[in-house]
């Protein structure tokens, strides 16, 4: 069973900002996607969840929308990563909610692998990143 382990969760200050800096974007099934490719020294894929506090004043509901993103990432997680490993891409990812419903569990499945699949795309047409150190 796949799991959303530690070393794939964005963290850092630094991270999030050379992402939202460097990073490209798009708009896809009610999230704003930001990306960048990562050095292949890092995970094949790295994800932070932003739900903004704007749209959902609960922290009840802001809550449930990242727990429910990241079950539908660990879910499809597996066969995403293995096409951008057959490519030898990594990648950097923030997901920020910006629809304002609150969607439910087999809705959000169906969104997060539409996205998934709509960024495999668009990483394929990127160049890889060279190899950084890390900060």
């Amino acid at each position: 069973m796949p799991r959303f382990r530690k070393n794939e969760k964005l963290r850092g200050r630094k991270n999030i900002e050379s992402l939202l800096k460097d990073g490209k974007s798009f708009n896809s099934q009610g999230f704003k996607v930001i990306y960048r490719p990562a050095p292949l020294s890092a995970p094949p894929i790295q994800l932070a969840i932003s739900v903004p506090k704007r749209i959902f004043p609960r922290a009840v509901d802001r809550n449930r929308i990242r727990r429910l993103i990241r079950e539908s990432f660990r879910r499809y997680k597996e066969t995403f990563c293995e096409s951008l490993l057959k490519n030898n891409i990594h990648c950097i990812l923030l997901l920020v909610v910006v629809s304002k419903e609150i969607p439910g569990q087999q809705e959000t499945h169906g969104k997060i692998e539409l996205t998934l699949r709509e960024l495999g795309s668009r990483l394929l047409k990127l160049p890889p990143a060279k190899d950084e150190p890390s900060a």
